[in-house]
């Protein structure tokens, strides 16, 4: 009888070694796979250059860089040269200051350097709000095409027809 006790722990103890083994082996095919799956489709980050000139293409210093969410992800130092890290997460980013319009744009994947003419705000007085939204929309698609051909010209931007 004193032998029985000591005799069933070690018959039991065989099942839970060849339990623990099959746990293990899942756990590590488990975390192989995830490390695989982050990976191949996991948040990439790049590095997203640019300048902003404004409608005298001037440099804007001190304009906004921000996600679509209000995150702001940089500001333009004096040359109005930006650059920020960049996750998959957000597609479009705004640009933001005060006495300029607000310009939104999205971004590509193969787009790694943004330059962008921003364009003044103005304020239109005795007309409804629409007829000023399409005024501005006008204007904005008569001078922009203009401007970014001019600013190449002048050696300000590096692509004539930059990616946005």
């Amino acid at each position: 009888m004193a032998n029985q006790p000591l005799a069933q722990p070690i018959i039991s103890f065989i099942p839970i070694v060849t339990y623990k083994m099959k746990t293990y082996s899942q756990l590590i095919i488990i975390m192989i796979l995830q490390f695989v799956f982050q990976l191949s489709y996991g948040q990439q980050e790049r590095i997203i250059t640019g300048q902003i000139l404004g409608q005298g293409l001037i440099e804007l210093p001190g304009m906004l860089i921000m996600t679509s969410d209000s995150k702001v992800l940089d500001t333009t130092d004096f040359n109005g040269r930006f650059k920020f890290k960049h996750t998959g997460d957000n597609k479009k980013i705004k640009f933001v200051s005060a006495m300029f319009q607000q310009e939104e744009i999205e971004l590509s994947k193969n787009c790694n350097h943004i330059e962008i003419i921003i364009l003044e705000e103005c304020i239109y007085d005795f007309i409804s709000i629409k007829r000023a939204d399409r005024k501005k929309k006008r204007d904005r698609k008569r001078m922009l095409h203009k401007l970014y051909a001019e600013a190449y010209e002048k050696g300000l931007f590096d692509n004539e027809n930059p990616c946005r």
